[in-house]
């Protein structure tokens, strides 16, 4: 919208102040802040001919400009593939983007105009409204939901007044669940170098990881392990069940899985 549209027409007989005058071809979004801070509490429009066939008011134009400036800036914030959430200075919750709302499954209307400390207790966010401080996690749990994300929120200062804080954050439940496995795997293998309960019997990893995905590779070192366990234990299964540290339950269903039934004997089901 140009201001032209917004303007009303001068009376014949107003005096004007041609150091508040606005070319009336310029739309809204197109004002700048100096541009108004110049201007009277009246701003006349100028048209194409030079002459001024205008005006409006100085804190109207003001209003559009400021919500045409924020509309933009939402825009932006709801394209953009990370998540953000914005809170006022006592962490009141009064935006949040797109991708905020589909990477935690959250409905935008269940937590806008509530307090983040109480949708998510202790949250990094909720010490930063406390803190007034930045703050960084590489791989942060959102207890509500259940996921991990990697998350930077930067406190909002206004005239030196802490006004608020907004968040930034990406899904990182992948890389947290593909830490795990590693971590899993390193521990399996330690186990298998190491006579899994510091009991060497003189065996020896043959093979130490098969070829393929990282859950192929995890379940090739889980069943080497129960082997070489149930070796050493010269298939005693209460012995072995003891030293991995796993239930009956758990013991037998991953000795199915991977194909151990008949190492157990008739009653492998118990």
């Amino acid at each position: 919208m140009t201001l032209y549209e917004l303007g009303k027409y001068l009376q014949p007989d107003e005096a004007i102040n041609y150091r508040s005058v606005i070319r009336a071809s310029l739309r809204v979004c197109d004002v700048t802040d100096e541009m108004i801070a110049r201007c009277d509490s009246t701003v006349y429009l100028m048209g194409s001919n030079g002459a001024v066939c205008g005006k409006i008011p100085r804190d109207v134009l003001h209003f559009l400009w400021e919500k045409q400036q924020r509309q933009t800036f939402v825009e932006v914030l709801d394209h953009i593939s990370e998540g953000v959430i914005v809170v006022d200075e006592r962490g009141r919750i009064f935006y949040l983007n797109q991708a905020y709302a589909q990477i935690l499954g959250v409905k935008p209307y269940k937590v806008i105009g509530r307090y983040i400390q109480n949708v998510e207790p202790g949250s990094l966010l909720s010490k930063v409204v406390s803190t007034h401080r930045e703050a960084y996690s590489s791989r942060k749990r959102v207890i509500s939901v259940d996921k991990y994300i990697s998350v930077h929120i930067f406190p909002v200062f206004v005239k030196g007044q802490f006004a608020g804080a907004f968040s930034i954050f990406q899904d990182a439940t992948e890389v947290h669940d593909l830490h795990e496995k590693l971590e899993r795997m390193r521990g399996l293998i330690r186990e298998m170098q190491g006579g899994s309960a510091g009991r060497a019997s003189g065996l020896r990893l043959i093979s130490p990881v098969a070829d393929g995905t990282l859950d192929e590779m995890l379940r090739q070192c889980e069943r080497q392990l129960l082997m070489q366990v149930l070796a050493e234990e010269n298939d005693n299964r209460t012995q072995a069940i003891e030293r991995l540290g796993l239930s009956r339950r758990t013991f037998y269903r991953k000795c199915n899985e991977y194909g151990l039934k008949k190492r157990l004997g008739q009653d492998e089901g118990r």
